[in-house]
């Protein structure tokens, strides 16, 4: 115990050592090498029969020599394992060395930059030379310095900065009210969507919309699709002022009443004009896909209802669309899987609710869209993933999450009267797929 207690002294030295402004990577990572030499040191004058920087243990075991030999060992295979933990967690420590520069600007050699690296062993020489930074580095914090280099210096002052930027400690959470909390949370969230908006934008001329259809067709094999739609419903507490009715809409009413129903209502989105299908001499509009949720209209199919016979068009159909539409449902799956915020009822303001929601979801697409986080944020695996020759599908990994949703959960099927044309355009798409130009060889 007095071991123990002399070690975890030590630990918790680190740990706080590690809290504060201007935290870092390169900062920790020289606390937690010089942790690591210190540990290796330990391990040394035990190993010499000394235990005196243990100061609880080296009093319990003045008295008994016998008993201080035996521990020692132990100490020693504890120390031990405690390093070799650590390396493997931290395991490129020697590499540090080479952001040197970052720290230590004016007295690292311009070797450290590679002759390849022209552009940038060219800033780090003039910035050298550069007394006035010179100056601004003895008196500012490090991130301002090169904050202040980045107008003269971009390329360098850009890598430095990206490994200066602060870690998120927790040291100072219990100081913070449940109130700031609750104000801090939406503005972030409205500044995310605000910067990030760009990533959910639609097309907004038949062009863009025709590069969507080409990609559908490409990796679906369903021409003239412009996406995959489905929707959800996020439970919140009943809002102020609302009453016995609570604002509730039925699940029919949600898409009718939502702003991109009314524009595809009136034609407002700028699709493509109806076209023909290869093969074909009907023209049919561009369309989007959807379940059993949504209304059979002429830009929206759905699947044909009721089992249908083995190799009928309307199986075949079926198939397609349900094929197409696993676009969205990982999209949606990944989303709630990550951020679990939407798995559970939130108890807020509906105008909170939505700054969350939308934060969320710009956050999803520019994470999918960046190069560096795309493999980070969706690894393998996490996808549905369909053997066309066998014929099987593998699951995404965020079907296997075994919470119980609360929130985020489908909007339930109804049954809806469809238009004759509706009906039209789906028997066209159905006819189309079980021709020869159409039919899918692996169905």
């Amino acid at each position: 115990m007095a071991y123990l207690a002399d070690f975890f002294t030590e630990i918790n030295s680190l740990n706080i050592s590690l809290q504060g402004n201007e935290t870092n990577i390169l900062t920790l990572q020289d606390k937690i090498a010089s942790f690591l030499r210190k540990l290796e040191l330990y391990q040394r004058r035990v190993q010499a029969g000394d235990v005196s920087m243990f100061t609880q243990l080296s009093e319990q075991l003045v008295n008994n020599k016998q008993e201080k030999i035996s521990f020692e060992n132990s100490v020693v295979q504890h120390l031990t394992a405690v390093i070799d933990s650590l390396q493997q967690y931290f395991p490129n420590m020697d590499s540090r060395e080479s952001y040197s520069w970052i720290l230590r600007p004016f007295s690292t050699c311009v070797d450290i930059f590679k002759d390849e690296d022209v552009s940038a062993k060219v800033e780090f020489l003039g910035l050298r030379e550069n007394n006035s930074l010179k100056v601004d580095f003895q008196n500012d914090k490090l991130s301002t310095f090169w904050r202040k280099a980045a107008a003269e210096y971009p390329i360098i002052a850009d890598r430095a900065l990206k490994m200066l930027i602060p870690f998120a400690t927790t040291y100072r959470c219990e100081t913070v009210s449940t109130t700031t909390i609750s104000r801090i949370v939406p503005e972030v969230c409205s500044v995310l969507f605000e910067e990030l908006c760009h990533f959910i934008q639609v097309p907004t001329v038949p062009n863009g919309w025709k590069k969507i259809a080409n990609y559908c067709n490409n990796l679906w094999n369903f021409p003239m699709c412009l996406g995959s739609m489905d929707g959800k419903h996020i439970v919140i507490q009943s809002p102020k002022f609302s009453g016995s009715c609570q604002g509730r809409i039925s699940d029919g009413g949600v898409f009718k009443n939502s702003g991109f129903a009314k524009a595809l209502d009136k034609s407002m989105l700028n699709f493509p004009q109806p076209t023909i299908l290869p093969g074909r001499q009907k023209p049919v509009p561009y369309v989007l896909v959807a379940d059993d949720a949504f209304p059979l209209s002429e830009n929206i199919l759905k699947p044909f209802a009721g089992n249908q016979d083995r190799g009928s068009r309307q199986r075949i159909f079926n198939y397609r669309l349900s094929r197409a539409r696993r676009v969205v449902e990982n999209a949606f799956g990944i989303l709630a899987s990550v951020f679990r915020c939407l798995r559970k009822p939130m108890l807020l303001e509906p105008e909170k609710v939505e700054k969350i929601t939308m934060a969320c979801v710009t956050l999803h697409n520019f994470l999918r869209r960046n190069a560096q986080a795309k493999d980070l944020y969706t690894p393998p695996g996490s996808f549905d993933a369909e053997d066309l020759e066998l014929g099987t599908l593998t699951e995404g990994a965020w079907r296997k999450d075994s919470e119980v949703l609360q929130s985020f959960l489908p909007i339930k099927k109804v049954a809806r009267k469809s238009s004759y044309i509706a009906k039209e355009i789906r028997d066209e798409f159905s006819e189309y797929f079980v021709s020869e130009i159409g039919q899918d060889p692996m169905e």
